[in-house]
């Protein structure tokens, strides 16, 4: 139904740039850095965004999405030192 729709493709598109904010203002807080803040944010995001869209292809296919989990995994590992910092002591 999404896929069919421009006004609904948009509206996703929206919505998720929105969702990239949140965490951007956070990384930048923590960074003093919101260029790379933001571009990472929206980085997440795309890799998000990839996911849902190759899932949504699985299951209109009548596939079952395996594999999806490790996907995430490598997906993520790339950035996975960027704003790194020791956990708060309680």
């Amino acid at each position: 139904m999404i896929t069919e729709s421009p006004a609904l493709r948009a509206r996703e598109l929206l919505s998720m740039t929105r969702i990239a904010d949140a965490p951007a203002e956070h990384l930048a807080a923590d960074t003093g850095d919101p260029l790379t803040a933001r571009v990472v944010a929206h980085s997440l995001l795309a890799v998000q965004r990839s996911l849902v869209l190759l899932v949504r292809e699985m299951v209109l296919a009548g596939e079952l999405p395996t594999g999806v989990a490790e996907g995430v995994r490598s997906a993520g590992r790339g950035i996975g030192a960027y704003a790194t910092r020791p956990a708060a002591v309680a």
